[in-house]
């Protein structure tokens, strides 16, 4: 069914402390790039929520960055 492939999205919902775990920075790196806009997320009430891919392109922007 079609809005059994969305759910599988909803489960690649992250929270700041999960995002700083994958990325292996403290909680206060994620809410600072999440504030300056360089990693994608959005509240819900207080909460940040981070998708992986925005994590994944967040990564791999760096990476760039690095190699030029």
């Amino acid at each position: 069914m079609e809005g059994e492939q969305g759910m599988d999205k909803v489960t690649d919902i992250l929270t700041a402390d999960e995002a700083a775990e994958v990325l292996l920075v403290c909680k206060g790196t994620v809410y600072q790039l999440l504030r300056s806009g360089e990693l994608k997320g959005f509240k819900i009430g207080n909460s940040w929520k981070i998708s992986m891919e925005a994590v994944a392109q967040y990564i791999m922007n760096k990476s760039f960055e690095e190699n030029q």
